[in-house]
């Protein structure tokens, strides 16, 4: 059988090329996230293989922020994670449990769990994928209030940067500029939904918001979890 090459492309997925067969092992966690009250301080998930082998998996925590629209994980020992590194039989779960610290009265502190699969040895010309889940995890210390958000938009019409300078973060879903005269014209993100407290994110804009007039008063409304939201925008001149 002649070689193929296979490029695959998943979150957190590592990329594996000229494959003569691919297994992966099948991993689900639940819950996918976690929303700590005030005063919280541990939580548990459930990591199944839904597989047909046995599968490796290694835990870790990072402390997660968004400098500048870019999203980084900085590695961290405040989350403690039980157990850390273990392995989970074909059709068998294992419990984790994870000792957050508490947050700052007014804040909301944000973490991410790393689940990654520690690949076996190749056997038999098979290659094995290494998967990895980010499993997002946050904190509150006592009344840290909403996000809040406002925007701007750039000079040349081409994006808009959405702010929150709230204490929490928020997912946005959808983001649409609406030109006076009720033109429409919607955003992409450059990342993921999340916004995190106090951070910024990029939406650019599709060409044809470049030549609309953008004079008067434009407005930004943003679909999040709690609803339809209007932003306020900054229009540049």
């Amino acid at each position: 059988m002649s070689l193929r090459c296979v490029r695959t492309l998943l979150t957190g997925l590592v990329l594996v090329t000229a494959l003569r067969s691919i297994a992966a092992a099948s991993i689900e966690v639940a819950p996918v996230s976690h929303d700590l009250a005030p005063g919280q301080t541990a939580i548990s998930m459930t990591v199944s293989n839904r597989s047909a082998v046995e599968t490796t998996l290694q835990v870790r925590g990072f402390a997660w922020t968004q400098e500048d629209g870019v999203e980084r994980l900085a590695a961290t020992d405040e989350l403690l994670v039980a157990p850390a590194i273990f392995s989970v039989a074909a059709g068998r779960s294992q419990v984790l449990r994870v000792r957050v610290p508490p947050a700052p009265a007014g804040h909301e502190m944000s973490y991410r769990l790393l689940i990654d699969e520690l690949p076996a040895a190749s056997v038999g010309g098979e290659v094995r994928m290494a998967l990895r889940l980010s499993v997002p995890v946050f904190a509150h210390g006592a009344t840290p209030g909403a996000a809040r958000l406002t925007a701007r938009l750039d000079a040349d019409h081409r994006g808009v940067t959405l702010i929150n300078r709230g204490a929490t973060r928020t997912r946005v879903h959808s983001l649409t500029v609406i030109v006076p005269g009720g033109e429409r014209h919607a955003a992409v993100p450059d990342g993921g939904p999340y916004l995190l407290a106090g951070a910024q994110r990029a939406w650019s804009l599709p060409a044809a918001a470049r030549r609309s007039p953008m004079a008067g008063a434009p407005s930004l409304l943003a679909l999040t979890d709690t609803g339809y939201v209007e932003v306020p925008l900054d229009a540049a001149p």
